[in-house]
């Protein structure tokens, strides 16, 4: 069944520690966050724009920091 709809080109997908789906849209430069909340995902919301050409999406934990990582174009970003 159809759970996310309306993107441009969406790339990799990851579940965060709460059970929200994040999403690179390489044509849109953002990942997307949708929720997770009474065993369905929410809308769709912007967790970071600007992006070039997002791909990939991981989630590491370093000392109890939560990071996610993004593939772009030509680098590595990381967000806290």
């Amino acid at each position: 069944s159809l759970i996310a709809g309306g993107l441009a080109q969406p790339r990799f997908m990851v579940f965060d520690n709460g059970g929200n789906l994040l999403v690179g849209d390489a044509s849109a430069g953002a990942v997307y966050r949708y929720s997770y909340s009474d065993g369905a995902l929410g809308e769709r919301e912007t967790l970071i724009s600007g992006l070039a050409q997002p791909a990939s999406v991981a989630l590491f934990t370093d000392a109890g920091v939560d990071y996610l990582y993004v593939g772009e174009q030509t680098e590595v970003s990381r967000f806290v």
